[in-house]
């Protein structure tokens, strides 16, 4: 018989945690993998239509990780509650544990345990690791989206040297630096085309440490013009064709908007401590979503429990479809709440926080009706 003097994690809670843990991991990996799945295809054509290399959607991916792992943990959470509610009352050991005196109520407990650990983990991702994350998969998108040249320039290949520009040459030598033979054709701003051939030249960096110089002598440079007229100019003497810059710009300073400030961050722009440059309503929708997300993750094993116990009695696959269709509906409705507090519409303590009173209310009722009947929801039976 159960009573106030049993420690909080007895060894019951401790087989009931053991139980959670496998699908736990199991659905984190499904979840997380799932939604990375369609990024990976996204990215993989933006790397190869920015020229960059392959390994860099590996780290763009990675960035991503904790912006979609914000999201596969409560799924994670509920479904292997679920799981393990579920097989347990099919398996009718939880028929065993309350003929023990143990009430439903009390094997919750290890869960609301476990969705405590997952808190500060959380509380980790959102706060942090999310916003820095998408700061740097931002930069690294930016320096894709550059086409930014290199360098080096093969010998007897066409090579892209940036928007509009191609480089060719029949000999490169000294390291890339000395070239025979050479083609250079770019399009200007007003739509001129210009191809010059040379004998020779050289490729030598630039004062500012940023554009590569492109030199030339003994060649000649076709002009054709967006009306048809064309020029032809001859050139003897060592002559800059073209300055192709090699360094990619700088991406802006992080922080430009909400989401990639972190969570003291934004308590301090809060505050009137840090100077951000963004309204005070998109610094207080983003700080309390963050919060109330966070928060939610207690009342996850209640709704899980709740279902699972009635999973013998309903429909095969009705119960994670109604939760996953709850969980649903709450992610949708906060990030409404959210776009309504950024653009002023709403006070983002009333539309956040007031629907996680209604969520939380939800899910403590079913943990409070728990041990009030054979099955406090969806005891439908089969026809």
């Amino acid at each position: 018989m159960w009573s106030m003097s049993t420690p909080v994690l007895n060894r019951l809670d401790r087989y009931f945690l053991a139980a959670a843990l496998r699908p736990l991991t199991s659905a984190l990996a499904v979840i997380l993998l799932a939604l990375l799945m369609e990024r990976l295809l996204r990215l993989f054509r933006l790397v190869a239509g920015g020229g960059g290399p392959l390994d860099l959607v590996g780290w763009m991916a990675l960035n991503l990780v904790p912006h979609y792992l914000g999201l596969a943990i409560p799924a994670a959470l509920f479904f292997a509650v679920h799981a393990v509610m579920g097989r347990m009352d099919a398996d009718s050991e939880l028929d065993a544990v309350r003929s023990a005196g143990v009430p439903l109520s009390r094997s919750c407990r290890a869960f609301l345990v476990l969705a405590l650990g997952l808190m500060t983990l959380t509380m980790t991702v959102v706060g942090w690791l999310q916003p820095l994350g998408r700061y740097e998969y931002r930069a690294l998108a930016h320096a894709v989206s550059q086409e930014v040249w290199d360098g080096t320039l093969p010998p007897r290949t066409l090579v892209r040297a940036g928007d509009g520009l191609l480089i060719s040459a029949e000999r490169v030598e000294g390291g890339g630096r000395r070239l025979e033979r050479v083609l250079v054709r770019q399009t200007e701003a007003g739509g001129e085309q210009v191809v010059t051939t040379a004998r020779s030249g050289r490729m030598v960096m630039a004062e500012d440490r940023v554009h590569m110089r492109i030199q030339l002598e003994d060649g000649e440079q076709l002009r054709l013009s967006g009306s048809g007229d064309t020029r032809v100019i001859g050139f003897t003497g060592l002559t800059d064709v073209v300055a192709v810059r090699v360094v990619p710009e700088p991406f802006r300073p992080r922080g430009a908007e909400e989401r990639e400030l972190t969570l003291p961050e934004l308590a301090d722009g809060l505050a009137g401590r840090l100077e951000t440059g963004i309204p005070r309503q998109g610094l207080a929708a983003e700080f309390h979503a963050r919060l109330v997300r966070v928060a939610s993750l207690p009342f996850l094993p209640m709704l899980a429990v709740g279902l699972g116990i009635g999973a013998k009695r309903t429909p095969r696959g009705l119960a994670p479809v109604a939760g996953g269709l709850v969980l649903f509906l709450y992610h949708h409705a906060l990030l409404t709440g959210e776009s309504l507090a950024q653009t002023g519409r709403a006070d983002p303590v009333a539309a956040l926080w007031g629907l996680f009173v209604l969520f939380a209310a939800l899910n403590l009722l079913l943990y409070l009706l728990l041990d009030r009947g054979p099955a406090p929801v969806l005891a439908w039976r089969r026809r």
